[in-house]
């Protein structure tokens, strides 16, 4: 028998709640994104961020079907997701439509599928679709109006938190699951799967197949940072999955209140890390990796052609160098996401 997974927050919320200071940004005109997170989460100092979903939203005739599909299209168009020229793979569904990122660099985002009878829509949104959705003025507001509107189930979501300070590394966590920190107050202790490679240590507490689960791995390392640097020696990401099904409900609120869902999951963990750690920041994360992929590149640049360069220089300006030798990927560019160069 799968364990219960909580199904609600440690205070009941509303979306009328003073908790949801910037509701009300939902009915506002979409202002240009800016390069930090939502004033949501930044207002309500949200440690944890969304960071996958899959939502299945019901529809009973085909006009809330099309209807549904636009809006959710529009609401994506204001994140810069737009639908891929990539075919859908109809393995599991009758159609769909796969997603896409805007930036220079294409960032597959998820999908939207749906069978023939358009009784249902499911909506995919992977990391880095919800990294655009973190960062966005509107947040998650949008896509809570359609589950308000349709019936829904959350079949996954994904909640991540960060420790910057060494303090909740992966020894941290062995020694909670040694000391009976993740099993629950009756039932077996969930099983634990540690796994080694070139991009770090990662820690897998209870079945991808259970209502909730556990990843926590070296996040620095998985990013290939530089060695020398603090994310590298110390970024750890807790991140939570949980996963509903018929007899679990995931209510729509995980995504207002993140963190007490991530705490309610295991307590006796994370009751004293989620208030001594610093708070998530995707902004910032986004500008370590990709500064991270540009120093790798000019390292690489400084080794190849650094002589080349050097020689150009007696007879061009560095601007004329810089027109003469850049030029975008034909694959795989690197870039900052557009909506984080908005002024």
């Amino acid at each position: 028998m799968q364990p219960k997974i909580i199904t609600k927050p440690l205070r009941e919320t509303t979306h009328s709640s003073n908790e949801l200071k910037n509701s009300k940004l939902h009915n506002e005109k979409l202002m240009p994104l800016k390069s930090t997170d939502s004033p949501f989460l930044e207002d309500n100092n949200f440690k944890t961020r969304i960071d996958y979903l899959t939502l299945k939203l019901f529809t009973t005739s085909d006009a809330q079907f099309e209807s549904t599909i636009y809006l959710i299209k529009q609401w994506l168009t204001t994140l810069r997701i737009k639908v891929s020229k990539d075919k859908f793979n109809k393995k599991y569904f009758d159609d769909g439509i796969l997603l896409e990122s805007t930036d220079v660099k294409v960032h597959y985002c998820g999908a939207i599928k749906w069978n023939a009878d358009k009784q249902f829509i499911i909506v995919e949104l992977t990391g880095y679709a919800c990294e655009l959705i973190n960062i966005s003025q509107c947040y998650f507001f949008p896509l809570l109006e359609l589950m308000e509107r349709n019936r829904f189930e959350i079949k996954r979501v994904d909640i991540a938190l960060d420790d910057f300070s060494s303090r909740y590394n992966i020894r941290f966590i062995q020694k909670k699951y040694s000391s009976g920190g993740f099993s629950p107050s009756s039932g077996p202790k969930p099983t634990r799967e540690n796994i080694s490679s070139s991009t770090g240590r990662t820690i897998y507490i209870g079945s991808k197949n259970a209502s909730k689960q556990m990843v926590i791995y070296e996040k620095g390392k998985q990013l290939q940072l530089p060695k020398d640097s603090r994310e590298y020696q110390s970024w750890t990401r807790h991140e939570l999955r949980l996963r509903g099904n018929k007899n679990i409900i995931i209510p729509g609120d995980v995504l207002t209140c993140p963190d007490s869902y991530f705490l309610n999951a295991y307590p006796k963990v994370y009751r004293c890390m989620l208030k001594g750690v610093e708070a998530r920041s995707i902004a910032r994360e986004i500008k370590t990796r990709c500064n991270a992929v540009r120093d790798r590149g000019l390292e690489n640049l400084s080794k190849q052609y650094g002589p080349t360069l050097l020689f150009a220089k007696q007879t061009l300006t560095e601007k004329e160098i810089i027109q003469k030798t850049m030029r975008p990927a034909k694959r795989f560019q690197p870039s900052l996401p557009l909506s984080m160069m908005v002024s």
